[in-house]
């Protein structure tokens, strides 16, 4: 009897823990789980346009202020290739140009009035005709020593000029055609503007005191593009401004222009002139020439 009410016990002790345990453990009932939006990225800054391939556009012209001091090239204007005598020739356009020295308060005698002349387009050749173009022309022509064939033919006098111009189809230029070729439609006193700059040219102020390449100051270029028109060599042109000038023996004289190596500032002016008859060679006159072009560039 003792045993079976001690197994008893037993059972309702083990009964009454195992209760407790389940009781303890309930199921909880978890949250539901909120899920919180995903971050969207960050906007990346629009990248800068890629770079066109278009040209930039020009700067302005100096031409427009009177002066072409900035330029530092020779600007590239409509070209002639003369094949007879291989010169490259700039174009002048049609136009009204200022020929003779722009008033001033005192004008020195022996120049031309100023004026405003009207000219039909015509080519003027680039630079002065080279010994190496000469010797097409003339093969006992003596090369220089040392030898320079790129330098202007020298010793040349008006009539030699003026043959050599004709075998080639060109001409001599008139004294306005030279000067508008030199001076552009402005009214500058050298062919790059009002300031004498002696780094623009072959002139005594610059010291070379000798002939040299034609082409050798590239930023002294005209308007039109021409080279050297102001020192290096004086350059023959004919039908002088105010017709025929004769010396007092009665000889005819003609002009040159822009100056030579051994010349100031003063004579390198567009406007001054140098007479010397038709016949006179010298060392430091030369020459270039002109043509006119086809009638669909001269309108």
């Amino acid at each position: 009897m003792k045993k079976a009410l001690a197994i008893g016990l037993i059972l309702l002790f083990g009964f009454s823990c195992a209760t407790s345990r389940i009781a303890r453990q309930k199921p909880r009932l978890s949250k539901p789980r909120v899920m919180k939006p995903a971050a969207t990225p960050a906007k990346k800054p629009a990248s800068p346009p890629a770079p066109t391939s278009a040209r930039p556009s020009a700067p302005p012209s100096p031409e427009r202020n009177g002066n072409t001091a900035a330029t530092k090239v020779p600007p590239l204007l409509p070209t002639h290739f003369n094949a007879k005598d291989r010169s490259v020739m700039v174009l002048v356009p049609m136009g009204k140009y200022t020929v003779g020295r722009p008033p001033r308060r005192r004008k020195p005698a022996g120049e031309g009035q100023a004026q405003r002349t009207s000219l039909l387009a015509f080519y003027i050749d680039r630079t002065e005709i080279t010994i190496e173009q000469y010797r097409l022309f003339d093969r006992r022509y003596p090369e220089q020593h040392p030898p320079c064939p790129t330098c202007p033919a020298t010793g040349i006098n008006w009539m030699q000029a003026s043959r050599y111009c004709l075998w080639a189809g060109k001409r001599l230029p008139r004294e306005a055609e030279w000067e508008a070729a030199a001076r552009g439609p402005g009214m500058a006193r050298w062919p790059w503007g009002n300031d004498f700059l002696p780094e623009k040219g072959n002139t005594a102020e610059e010291g070379a005191r000798k002939v040299l390449p034609v082409g050798s100051y590239p930023s002294g270029a005209s308007p039109s593009g021409a080279l050297d028109m102001a020192g290096n060599v004086w350059e023959w042109v004919r039908s002088p401004l105010g017709g025929a000038v004769k010396s007092e023996s009665g000889e005819r004289l003609q002009v040159l222009k822009g100056g030579g190596f051994l010349s100031d500032a003063r004579a390198a002016e567009i406007s001054f002139r140098n007479f010397a008859p038709t016949a006179m060679k010298h060392a430091a006159f030369g020459f270039r020439c002109v043509k006119p072009p086809p009638r669909a560039v001269s309108r």
